[in-house]
């Protein structure tokens, strides 16, 4: 019975060893900026993909986690200024390599959105770029869904039209103040939902770009230690198809199956 019951103790014990030491792997409180899509400043409407991926990342780190749903530009500023550790989450761009380190979630490929006025079935995405008479969108803070110098290229010749927000950017589009914006896939579902954009606009797939959706962490406020923790959780994400799922509630599986890789 004594035998059984120093046992029982050891069990109790070594298992409270082990949730301890994974306390200690994450024994911090993290400030998380969460990205918001709406051109509403009152209401910011949140995009609700990146809550739901950063809830499954959260369920898989012993971490604790104060949030606020931040614009894109505002985040750029919240990590150069060290106010925040993890910003969840933006397309990867050079800009903020300067302040954080970022960690891919998923690959997809880039869409472009052009007022059915200035549209031709003929053209590619790079004949737009190089068209004069098209202004184009963009999200402040980064170049985001831009590659290489296409976005210093159109500010030179001051064709592009900052606003903080996706919806601000489809506001635009809409008016007819824009002839193009990029997009991705999980944006254009809700667009056409909230906006009808396949009445203004028609839609052009660019192959030879892949967005990396990614998550960023402060280089200052986060260890390598710390990040490691949550690529972990991402690559177990992946793994078990949690991921996906998350990515199927809001795009269809055909889109899926053409747009992303995980």
């Amino acid at each position: 019975m004594k035998f059984k019951n120093l046992l029982h103790s050891i069990l109790i014990t070594l298992l409270l060893a082990s949730s301890l030491q994974a306390k200690a792997l994450c024994n911090r409180i993290f400030l998380v900026g969460r990205n918001t899509d709406s051109v509403d400043r009152s209401k910011e409407g949140v995009n609700l993909v990146s809550i739901d991926i950063i809830k499954e990342i959260q369920r898989r780190t012993d971490c604790v986690y104060s949030e606020k749903n931040i614009s894109f530009s505002r985040a750029a500023e919240e990590l150069r200024h060290n106010r925040i550790d993890i910003f969840a989450f933006a397309f990867s761009n050079p800009e903020w390599g300067i302040f954080s380190q970022h960690v891919p979630v998923y690959g997809v490929s880039r869409l472009l959105l052009v007022d059915k006025k200035h549209y031709k079935q003929d053209l590619k995405v790079t004949d737009y770029l190089s068209n004069p008479k098209i202004k184009f969108g963009s999200l402040s803070g980064g170049s985001f869904f831009f590659q290489g110098d296409e976005l210093e290229q159109l500010k030179k010749e001051e064709r592009v039209v900052f606003d903080s927000f996706p919806d601000g950017l489809i506001e635009l589009l809409m008016r007819g103040k824009l002839q193009a914006v990029f997009t991705s896939p999980i944006f254009l579902s809700r667009f056409k939902k909230q906006y009808n954009v396949e009445e203004k606009a028609a839609i052009i797939v660019d192959p030879s770009i892949k967005l990396e959706l990614s998550i960023f962490f402060s280089k200052k406020r986060v260890s390598e230690k710390e990040i490691q923790i949550f690529t972990k959780a991402i690559e177990s994400m992946k793994k078990d198809g949690t991921l996906k799922k998350i990515i199927l509630k809001y795009v269809p599986q055909e889109d899926f199956d053409k747009f992303y890789s995980l």
